[in-house]
């Protein structure tokens, strides 16, 4: 995996494929385990993935890639839980209105 990340910091688009395919399932189930809900978290790895784009150049083989990886996918999840409001429900997850069908309603202001 150093090679990819090495490749990876230095522009080939297609390390950084490799990197982000062979890494999918475990920031996912990092996500997850903050997150709770497999859609929020699935948002959360893309937007990992976005960081680590972004990020990369960042990165200091002193620790495992991995290590990094970790902190940053938690991070991500930390902060769309803070824009959610601090742990409370996804928008998704938000009451209808009383006198309208389940479904059919609009959301109630939380």
């Amino acid at each position: 995996m150093d090679d990819l990340v090495w490749r990876a910091q230095r522009g080939d688009r297609a390390a950084l494929g490799q990197l982000v395919q062979s890494q999918q399932t475990y920031v996912f189930s990092i996500a997850l385990s903050v997150m709770k809900d497999p859609t929020d978290a699935a948002d959360m790895t893309q937007e990992a993935f976005i960081r680590v784009m972004r990020s990369l150049h960042t990165y200091r083989a002193e620790t495992k890639f991995t290590t990094w990886l970790y902190r940053l996918a938690t991070n991500v999840c930390l902060d769309g839980l803070r824009r959610r409001g601090a742990g409370g429900p996804s928008p998704r997850d938000r009451p209808v209105s009383a006198g309208s069908a389940p479904g059919r309603g609009t959301a109630v202001a939380a």
